[in-house]
């Protein structure tokens, strides 16, 4: 099943050490299954202490484009960086969404019917769970509707020779296994 389409992958992106691990990642790991990669930004409406709409609104602008200056060098280094890497570029397509972070991820995750989610970790935040996957990482991790991979930030793409998979046991795991399953085709 994941072989036989063309699959979509989505990047969340902060810009931080994590998340462009994440890319770095993502592109190796779309160039050996031949996927292509859907690079997303959402940035968080601009609201702490201000009482007006419009300067809700200027704050917000600002910092939509800010992230978009951002996110086109952000590319260019992660294919620079995994060039020698890659036998082909992937596919790459971005976008900035206005929204809070988690249920953004999570609506074009849905709305562009994304296969596979690659993120990236955070390590210093304050529950355990937020220590380990980092907040926006453990929202989008336990409300996604598709497969979500977490790369570490210091992690790189090896030969994969063991997947966990955590599941609540549902009648609907069968499936979503086999499909897990198909990541290591390539890789074998």
């Amino acid at each position: 099943y994941f072989m036989q389409k063309s699959t979509k992958i989505l990047v969340p992106v902060d810009f931080s050490p994590s998340s462009e691990n994440a890319f770095r990642f993502a592109l190796q790991f779309a160039d050996k299954t031949g996927a292509s990669i859907y690079l997303l930004n959402v940035v968080a409406p601009q609201a702490e202490g201000m009482d007006y709409p419009v300067m809700v609104a200027n704050a917000t602008q600002q910092r939509l484009e800010a992230a978009r200056e951002i996110k086109n060098k952000f590319i260019e280094a992660g294919i620079t960086a995994t060039k020698e890497h890659l036998k082909e570029t992937p596919s790459i397509s971005s976008d900035l969404e206005i929204g809070m972070p988690v249920s953004g991820i999570c609506n074009v995750a849905k709305r562009e019917d994304i296969d596979l989610i690659i993120i990236g970790s955070r390590g210093e935040n304050r529950s355990f769970t937020e220590k380990i996957l980092g907040s926006v990482t453990s929202g989008v991790v336990g409300s996604s509707n598709c497969s979500v991979m977490v790369i570490p930030e210091d992690s790189t793409l090896k030969t994969i020779d063991s997947m966990c998979y955590s599941t609540e046991v549902s009648h609907h795991d069968p499936f979503e296994i086999w499909k897990a399953l198909g990541f290591l085709k390539p890789f074998s």
